[in-house]
């Protein structure tokens, strides 16, 4: 339930600032039920309304979305067992909140593959399903309020992303991460056609990977 609280006004915001950047109301919520994460669809609406090349928008989001490769490889020796249809869905459902819950449960409560695939299912249909009423309903309000107000939404966005990223900086890894994008980020945003975001997510996901490679070499070393 405070996760829910918590997508709604995500939802709503990013429906009217799609709308703000020039995309219909079909398209933004046909961004989130295909994109599916709330991320990369503020970064990719905003890339759009910038008129950024298509090859930078999905290559950006790309790199954005990595994290999900984490996500399944984290999950793969418990629902190795199911079907591929099962894991199909799950893979669709793999989103940011819908992890966090399944695998606190699943650490809490040792689930069997079946057990985790229902529990997965419930907690995505609740949560994804609420991304695409959110979204409706701030694409509705932003295809009425006028351009200034809509244009004003856009300021929101370095909130949202302050709100996304901070509680996430609690270990090294995702604070080397964050600093190491940020500074390419300002170093590369001289650089045309959006070049310099995608530079930047790039390292970032790099120094952060090294700084858990660095981080599990340490650990193996004392335990021998």
């Amino acid at each position: 339930m405070p996760l829910m609280v918590g997508v709604a006004p995500f939802g709503l915001v990013f429906g009217a600032i799609a709308i703000g950047n020039d995309m219909s109301i079909v398209e933004a919520v046909g961004m989130s039920i295909i994109v599916l994460a709330g991320s990369s669809q503020f970064i990719g609406a905003q890339l759009i309304g910038d008129d950024t090349p298509a090859l930078i928008i999905i290559l950006t989001t790309f790199v954005v979305n990595l994290r999900h490769f984490l996500y399944s490889a984290s999950l793969t020796s418990f629902i190795r067992p199911l079907s591929k249809g099962w894991k199909g869905l799950l893979a669709y459902m793999m989103v940011d909140e819908v992890y966090a819950i399944v695998i606190t449960r699943h650490l809490k409560r040792d689930l069997t593959p079946l057990e985790l695939a229902w529990f997965f299912t419930g907690s995505g249909i609740c949560l994804i399903s609420l991304w695409w009423v959110s979204t409706l309903a701030g694409a509705l309000i932003g295809d009425v309020l006028p351009d200034d107000a809509v244009d004003a939404l856009s300021f929101t966005l370095p909130l949202i992303f302050t709100a996304i990223v901070v509680p996430a900086l609690k270990t090294r890894p995702m604070l080397l991460s964050a600093v190491s994008a940020a500074v390419t980020g300002i170093i590369c945003a001289p650089m045309p056609n959006k070049l310099g975001l995608l530079i930047a997510a790039a390292v970032g996901i790099a120094a952060g990977l090294w700084s858990e490679s660095q981080a599990t070499s340490s650990q193996s070393q004392e335990v021998a």
